[in-house]
């Protein structure tokens, strides 16, 4: 049964499979865990261990504690799924955000889920104006008029290119190896260019407010999940991921009469019975309603064969956080939504040797929405 929480899922409780008892095992093998659980929570590798950021505690002993850590030292599954699934369209995978970014802190582990390989986080793109020109700013009823702007693009990288391959001789070793990764991607960018989107119509975001603040956080989640849908729809990619905020950057939810300063992470650590433990609930609760809406809005596309676009897609909705209050990382509850899903894990079970062979052949999408600090019920 779905509790006060999930209750908003029931319309899709058929399409469900809700898994129990998960651990990010990795963040034990880390300098650091809790929040910083964001790092391994779609990549399953303990995060590096370096010095590039560093974190002073107290932990009960006479004097303070410095620990230094890295990024995420492998691919997350969103991206290993995409280099074999996404070689064919526009952008191999398309990362969303709704307020990752907000207070122009740079990133850090907790702010990022999705890694290209170790030392490699992908940031999310939190605005949807730049987001439709990223997917459909080449998208034109114009032959003409989508060549001149391609073209445009491609003088662009050209350009890129020569600025950056002229740093190469003045760089040590491992800042040599981060050029050659961003080079890699600016031709992979090239190709992909070169590609149009065919049979489809986007419509550009409705939003016109300013993405980041707090006020229109539930806008910029609406436009960014309707730019997502048109995506995947239009073929433009087919692994996409939703970060709504930071692992604890949740907002105060002003648009539901929360006090501004009531955000999620310090509603987390309420006990049953106080006012914001009720607020804490529906909060999360609220997140499970994006959720829902994010489901029908995949149903509602017909792909003109008698299916839906929910019937060729994976949904997995989880985060890195077990029990808010203790800053766990076990017990984290995830959830898979998805028409194929049961058939997927069956046919898994029984022909486990073909199964990665399935998943590629039914052209999985999958679409990463990750809720912050959230507990199920």
């Amino acid at each position: 049964e779905l509790g006060n929480i999930t209750n908003p899922l029931e319309p899709h409780k058929s399409d469900l499979v809700i898994l129990r008892g998960l651990s990010h095992a990795a963040i034990h093998d880390s300098p650091v865990k809790g929040h910083w659980a964001m790092a391994v929570m779609l990549t399953g590798a303990p995060m590096d261990q370096d010095d590039t950021f560093s974190e002073t505690y107290n932990e009960g002993k006479p004097s303070e504690v410095t620990k230094y850590f890295g990024w995420g030292s492998a691919p997350s599954v969103d991206q290993i799924i995409a280099a074999e699934i996404g070689k064919d369209t526009l952008l191999q995978s398309l990362e969303l955000g709704v307020r990752v970014d907000y207070d122009g802190t740079p990133g850090r582990p907790n702010y990022r889920m999705c890694y290209a390989g170790s030392n490699e986080p992908i940031a999310p793109d939190d605005n949807p104006l730049t987001v439709f020109d990223r997917v459909f700013g080449s998208f034109t009823s114009n032959p003409a008029e989508g060549d001149a702007i391609r073209a445009r693009r491609m003088s662009v990288m050209d350009h890129l290119k020569g600025e950056l391959a002229s740093l190469d001789k003045k760089l040590g070793t491992s800042d040599r190896k981060k050029l050659e990764s961003h080079l890699n991607s600016i031709r992979e960018m090239e190709i992909r260019l070169q590609k149009s989107l065919v049979a489809c119509e986007p419509t550009p975001p409705t939003f016109s407010g300013k993405h980041g603040s707090t006020i229109n956080y539930p806008a910029v989640g609406a436009a960014q999940m309707d730019l997502m849908v048109q995506a995947l729809s239009c073929d433009a990619t087919r692994v996409a991921s939703l970060q709504w905020a930071s692992e604890n950057g949740s907002p105060g939810a002003s648009w539901l009469g929360h006090d501004s300063g009531n955000y999620l992470h310090k509603l987390s650590h309420a006990s049953a019975g106080e006012a914001m433990f009720d607020q804490f609930i529906e909060y999360s609760r609220w997140y499970a309603e994006q959720m829902a809406s994010l489901i029908t809005r995949l149903k509602s596309v017909d792909n003109g064969d008698g299916t839906t676009l929910m019937d060729d897609t994976l949904v997995l909705w989880t985060q890195a956080i077990g029990m808010g209050n203790v800053h766990d990382n076990d017990d984290v509850p995830a959830v898979l939504i998805s028409l194929l899903v049961m058939w997927v894990l069956i046919r898994g079970a029984k022909f486990s040797s073909r199964f990665n062979q399935v998943v590629v052949a039914i052209k999985l999408f999958v679409v990463c929405i990750v809720i912050v600090v959230g507990i199920f019920y």
